[in-house]
């Protein structure tokens, strides 16, 4: 693994676009991230435990569990759940 990744990187990371993860560069809200020149990098470690953590809090106005009913919901119709993100315990 790089120590780290560019914004282009990162993006497919958060399945936002470049532009957005550099709007939030920009704001300080992605950890670890640092202005070299007029390029954004971003600690590859770093982003990933930033994503653990927002993972195991759940989604906003929510409970981790609405990703299993969601999950859940799918499955009950025979859709696939093969390309949905794992769900937190």
């Amino acid at each position: 693994m790089k120590e780290r990744v560019t914004t282009t990187e990162a993006a497919l990371i958060l399945g936002l676009s470049r532009r957005k993860v550099q709007l939030m560069c920009i704001g300080g809200e992605i950890p670890g991230a640092a202005r070299f020149g007029t390029k954004w990098t971003i600690h590859e470690a770093t982003l990933r435990r930033w994503i653990a953590e927002r993972e195991t809090k759940g989604w906003p106005g929510g409970s981790s569990s609405a990703a299993a009913s969601i999950t859940a919901a799918f499955a009950s119709r025979g859709a696939s759940t093969d390309r949905m993100p794992p769900t937190a315990p």
